[in-house]
């Protein structure tokens, strides 16, 4: 089945429409000229799957059932983003298959994230935009001691 293609302003002179909302408000990112029916947007950024927010213990147990290898742990020795594990918004195929497992419950659907932690999707996407990103990690030493 092929996917369909849409065109970026079709999309926000639609939504626009539809939500009588101003179009600067559903407008793309440059360079997104052609998406995929499954690709989301949000106020200009890419829509965010899922959030792990600042309630992650690395627990690790995320990593081992992501079915795409899109969660990624910053390494602890890491001052600036070392406490957390973080999800690649590229990568993510939005199963869910992380939420479930995850022991403090830290992760959500972008759409059910608490006000409260709000700041973590930048975060989370930032991770792989500005920070460090995919690296060459054993679970096992950047999780939380069992």
């Amino acid at each position: 089945m092929d996917k369909a293609v849409l065109s970026s302003a079709g999309i926000c002179s639609t939504m626009a429409a539809l939500f009588s909302v101003d179009a600067d408000i559903v407008a793309l990112p440059a360079g997104a000229h052609n998406l995929s029916a499954q690709t989301s947007y949000i106020y200009g950024r890419k829509k965010m799957p899922y959030v792990i927010t600042t309630l992650c213990t690395r627990e690790g147990d995320c990593v081992e059932v992501c079915p795409v290898d899109c969660i990624v742990p910053a390494a602890k020795d890491d001052a600036e983003w070392g406490k957390y594990f973080y999800i690649d918004p590229d990568t993510c195929i939005d199963c869910g298959a992380c939420v479930p497992v995850c022991p403090p419950e830290a992760i959500f659907a972008e759409e059910d994230l608490p006000a409260e932690y709000e700041a973590d999707t930048e975060m989370n996407a930032k991770y792989f935009s500005e920070g460090p990103g995919y690296w060459d990690f054993d679970l096992e030493e950047q999780r939380r001691p069992r």
